[in-house]
């Protein structure tokens, strides 16, 4: 018993070890233009989507447009689908979290729209892909997400 503890003990720290080395790439230099072209190449989805207008953006994705020095969003030009994604580049770190409490704002307003109005699309939202590195904050609700998330990756390297 003390062995199993004592290996159970091992395998923890070895997982936070592992959970707090910093993966992130804090000296990418990407625009956010570039990552959302090819996600739209990719996927295919230029006849499907359209950039949403700064004065809808700021509804959308409450923060002040201050924080970040670039950002993009899309969402579906039909009002059958849900599908969106957007890219922020913040100025610094220290403000990932209010544009992840945005992010998290408008993904619970999207939410109770699909959830009665389509449950498929409802799915969907709650399958969302939120990823940062370095100065970057990145949401997806899109159908391939692992290809949305190899694609956001592999400007990050």
């Amino acid at each position: 018993m003390k062995r199993f503890l004592i290996l159970m003990l091992a395998l923890s720290i070895l997982f936070v070890a592992a959970a707090c080395t910093d993966k992130n790439n804090n000296n990418v230099n990407v625009a956010v233009n570039d990552i959302a072209q090819k996600i739209l190449d990719e996927l295919e989805l230029d006849e499907h989507m359209m950039e949403m207008p700064d004065e809808m953006s700021l509804d959308a994705y409450p923060f002040d447009r201050d924080l970040v020095s670039e950002y993009v969003i899309y969402q579906a030009i039909f009002s059958t689908s849900a599908d969106e994604f957007a890219i922020f580049k913040v100025k610094n770190q220290s403000d990932i979290e209010t544009i992840k409490d945005a992010i998290e704002s408008r993904i619970d307003q999207v939410s109770k729209v699909w959830e009665t109005y389509m449950p498929g699309q409802y799915e969907k939202v709650k399958n969302k892909l939120v990823i940062t590195n370095g100065n970057y904050v990145f949401v997806s609700v899109l159908e391939d997400q692992d290809k949305v998330e190899d694609i956001f990756k592999s400007f990050m390297e």
